[in-house]
């Protein structure tokens, strides 16, 4: 029966437990679901804000470039046109190009024209094979015979810009020289709205063939970040990276406060498990105890006997049951009244629980009567040891808190199952060899 209560109370506690942490769980289960979404749609907004910017930049590098093939087949068709007639067409050029900063026209890969000349007089007779930081780039785009985007650069007349050069060949298929167009990165990304970013967005766009990954604009941090997002641009022959990741979302306190009121109604309701289970448990206890002496009652005796002939039908395991009853305890109430009698029913009782086996337990069924389901043994001599036990503990002198010494005798029987025994026939056993030893005055050990 200790056993039993002590199991039933772990698992009170381990179901609360289980319970609060299933509830937790799904709690959190729907918050991470919710953040993974959110994750996923900023992810797709950031992935669209990326493409859109791309095909600014895109778009806006090509216009520049696609006025310069005019000027490159202009000088493909007349190569050996004067400074008067090439700077008209260049000056077109300069106009309708936006983001444009300057032109240079190099033949023979000499700068000899360059438009405006105002604050670009540094570039004239510019020879690029002498250039080092330039060279590699002229040489790819000849040996491309293709427009090669070099950039960002430290030009040769002061700041920073991106430079696109175009080859020149004539008809024969001889190098006649290179145009360079250099365009101005912040006139570039305005006119692409790139510095114009969304506000949710931390944007970085660079060379990464370029030394310290070629800043051209934004934030090198971004890379820094596990969730940061990148497309390649590709950009005449070269190819340009734009990072960016999104801002942490604004207005999500109704997500965490969802999160708080899921942890709070997961705590009350295993709060509520808790006390409704441990409340029957408890009106399981108080039905199958006795109340003055806290032995498990008649009931719970009733269901352990009924549990141990299962037993012994199913597989034989052997018990026996000892019936105890004390002599003259009717003088006890009618001498010293009904409170000292009590009080011996409850020193009997601690008796009883104090020489008992561990498997043993003992019940009392009511006034004077108490029974005790012995498990595992299997014969009389086992039987005349623990009877001998039990009256030695019970009879002993009983010091009661009034000053009062009493000395009270016990009439016991026991016994065994039987194949074909019910509840009823194993009790009326026991119950006649307790009466036999009641009425035999002679016998100093009690047994039977």
């Amino acid at each position: 029966m200790r056993q039993r209560d002590l199991q039933l109370s772990r698992l009170t506690y381990l179901g609360t437990v289980a319970i609060f942490l299933v509830a937790v769980g799904t709690v959190e289960i729907f918050h991470h679901l919710i953040s993974i979404n959110r994750q996923a749609d900023a992810r797709a907004r950031v992935t669209n804000e990326l493409i859109n910017l791309r095909t600014r930049i895109e778009a806006h590098s090509n216009a520049a470039i696609y006025l310069v093939r005019g000027l490159a087949a202009y000088l493909q068709a007349y190569p050996d046109a004067t400074r008067e007639q090439i700077d008209p067409v260049i000056k077109n050029i300069y106009i309708d190009g936006k983001s444009i900063r300057s032109i240079a026209v190099a033949p023979d890969l000499v700068v000899r024209m360059v438009y405006p000349l105002k604050g670009n007089e540094k570039v004239l007779n510019v020879d690029f094979r002498k250039v080092p930081e330039q060279w590699p780039y002229v040489e790819k785009a000849v040996a491309l015979k293709e427009t090669v985007l070099d950039g960002p650069v430290t030009l040769i007349q002061g700041g920073r810009g991106l430079i696109n050069r175009t080859p020149v060949f004539v008809k024969d298929g001889k190098l006649w020289g290179i145009i360079s167009v250099v365009l101005d990165i912040d006139k570039l990304l305005a006119a692409s709205q790139v510095t114009a970013e969304p506000a949710n967005l931390h944007l970085y766009l660079y060379n990464p063939s370029k030394q310290n990954k070629g800043f051209i604009f934004g934030d090198p941090k971004v890379l820094e970040g596990p969730q940061y997002i990148s497309l390649p641009l590709y950009l005449h022959n070269e190819t340009w990276m734009l990072a960016a990741t999104a801002q942490p979302p604004k207005g999500l306190w109704w997500l965490q406060l969802t999160r708080v009121i899921g942890w709070l109604a997961s705590m009350v309701f295993a709060g509520m498990f808790f006390t409704i289970i441990r409340e029957h448990s408890r009106n399981k206890i108080l039905v199958n105890t006795d109340s003055l002496t806290g032995l498990p009652n008649r009931r719970a005796f009733y269901q352990k006997l009924n549990d141990n002939l299962g037993q012994y039908r199913k597989s034989g395991q052997p018990f026996g049951i000892v019936y105890l009853d004390l002599n003259g305890f009717k003088e006890i109430n009618d001498n010293h009244g009904h409170e000292t009698g009590d009080d011996v029913l409850v020193m009997v009782a601690r008796r009883l629980q104090e020489v008992s086996r561990p498997s043993d337990q003992y019940y009392r069924l009511g006034g004077d009567e108490f029974v005790g389901v012995l498990d595992g043994i299997k014969d009389r001599e086992q039987a005349d040891a623990i009877a001998k036990r039990l009256l030695e503990a019970v009879n002993r002198d009983m010091h009661l808190d009034n000053s009062l010494v009493l000395r009270i005798s016990t009439a016991l029987g026991y016994s065994f199952p039987s194949p074909g025994d019910d509840i009823d026939t194993l009790l009326t056993r026991a119950d006649k060899h307790m009466y036999q030893d009641k009425h035999r005055d002679s016998e100093p050990d009690h047994t039977i």
